[in-house]
């Protein structure tokens, strides 16, 4: 073997070991790679699953606010909640394995304040201010208040690893209320309760044929004046 040969082996064997080195890396580093793009994989599934959650408690929150919940133009297929049709419809693409469905009246701290700087005026404003805000009669619209929603479900997944990490996801919501609109509420009917329910009585029991005459006079502050 001549100098020149040796010297082109010493060179080619540091190169043949730096690739060797770097096969046996590259097959080390690939399950680690695999797990890391697996867990972003569920990761982003799992975020994607939570904020749709959170958002459909947003939106319950703020129909039971806007009075009510659409029950028209449902597929009676698609009904996962006998109170909250199509939930699962409108925004879980029917993936969702269980859905449940809790609301409440939420907080009305600022309409008890007004409560109860009413009755430190005088007992009949703070009964009138509690009948109209926070305690209304069963038969009379209210004004906005706060309605918060919980929303809980589960999801189904097709890859049989998720499943074993997979459980119910829930989100809460709570929104104050709605714009005031008008002849939405008002503090007629309360009046008439809280001041005239004696002459009210008295009106809708005149026997005839003063019957039509105790109509007339109701009607000035039944419907208006």
């Amino acid at each position: 073997m001549t100098a020149r040969t040796r010297t082109y082996a010493r060179r080619i064997r540091p190169a043949c070991r730096r690739r060797g080195l770097a096969l046996v890396e590259t097959a080390m580093a690939i399950p680690l790679l695999a797990t890391i793009l697996v867990g972003t994989m569920f990761l982003g599934w799992a975020m994607m699953n939570q904020q749709q959650v959170k958002a459909s408690a947003r939106y319950v929150s703020w129909r039971h606010a806007n009075r009510g919940w659409p029950t028209t133009n449902v597929d009676p297929n698609t009904i996962d909640d006998p109170d909250h049709p199509g939930l699962n419809r409108l925004f879980f693409r029917d993936r969702a394995v269980d859905i449940n469905v809790s609301r409440s009246g939420g907080d009305n701290d600022e309409m008890e304040d007004l409560v109860t700087a009413a009755g430190s005026l005088s007992d009949y404003a703070g009964d009138f201010a509690d009948r109209l805000l926070v305690n209304p009669y069963p038969d009379h619209g209210v004004f906005p208040r706060a309605q918060a929603a919980r929303v809980g479900t589960e999801f189904g997944t097709d890859v049989a690893a998720f499943r074993k990490y997979t459980g119910s996801i829930g989100g809460y919501h709570i929104r104050d209320g709605v714009e005031w609109r008008r002849n939405e509420a008002g503090c007629r009917y309360v009046t008439r309760k809280q001041f005239l329910d004696n002459l009210d009585q008295v009106l809708t029991s005149v026997p005839a044929p003063g019957a039509e005459m105790g109509e007339m006079i109701r009607g000035t502050y039944v419907n208006g004046w």
